[in-house]
């Protein structure tokens, strides 16, 4: 597949927003503050993003890694009196792992898929949520793993055997199960069941790639 550099720009950019749909959603929903905007911590969200979807593609090479390493701990260093340190390096290990997954064997896509599309994500969106409203949750964690769980799921479905449709119902027994164990609403174990099953059931007919299902799945837990 070519790689067109306008495309994985605008990858780049749904990445970034990719990981802000659910805070800023959780933080609106439970009135728990009003999302601030730091500059640097943003920068640094927006170079993971950029160098998972624009530059890993051209497969870059170890001098590369070095110098956008060094670049983020610059900008880390401006925001050590903004931001708390874990979140910095926390970020900066995402960033380390997109420079492994990089290097990871094409028989091994599935421990690609899970840093680049569950790992990465998740923890970004753990991140925003952390410099904002200072604590995690279990309310806020579990819905951000699910819907990443989620997305990996409709990737790998294909209908084909009897393993694709375990898949979907063992996730949604997970989903009942956290309903009842009250660690999240039923409205939201209905949303993302329903998400999965039709995205999953049209995919043969209209294949959406795992950043678009992310987004849909964040975007449906607004309800």
């Amino acid at each position: 597949m070519k790689i067109t550099p306008t495309k994985n720009i605008l990858n780049s950019v749904l990445e970034l927003v990719s990981y802000y749909i659910f805070p800023i959603i959780y933080i609106w929903h439970y009135n728990l503050s009003s999302l601030k905007l730091n500059i640097t911590f943003t920068i640094m969200l927006g170079m993971i993003a950029f160098y998972k979807n624009f530059f890993k593609p051209y497969r870059p090479n170890t001098y590369f890694n070095i110098f956008y390493s060094v670049l983020f701990i610059v900008i880390c260093a401006f925001s050590i009196k903004s931001l708390n340190v874990f979140v910095m390096i926390l970020l900066y290990s995402q960033l380390l792992l997109l420079f492994i997954s990089k290097t990871i064997s094409r028989n091994l896509k599935i421990l690609d898929t899970i840093i680049e599309s569950f790992i990465v994500p998740s923890f970004c969106s753990i991140a925003i949520s952390f410099v904002n409203i200072h604590f995690i949750s279990f309310t806020f964690i579990i819905p951000v793993l699910l819907v990443n769980i989620a997305a990996i799921i409709i990737d790998f479905y294909d209908g084909e055997n009897i393993f694709d449709y375990l898949q979907l119902i063992f996730m949604s027994a997970i989903l009942i199960i956290l309903y009842y164990m009250k660690y999240i609403e039923l409205t939201t174990s209905i949303a993302i069941i329903v998400f999965i099953v039709i995205m999953a059931l049209i995919k043969n007919h209209f294949k959406t790639s795992n950043l678009v299902n992310r987004i849909i799945g964040n975007l449906l837990l607004i309800i």
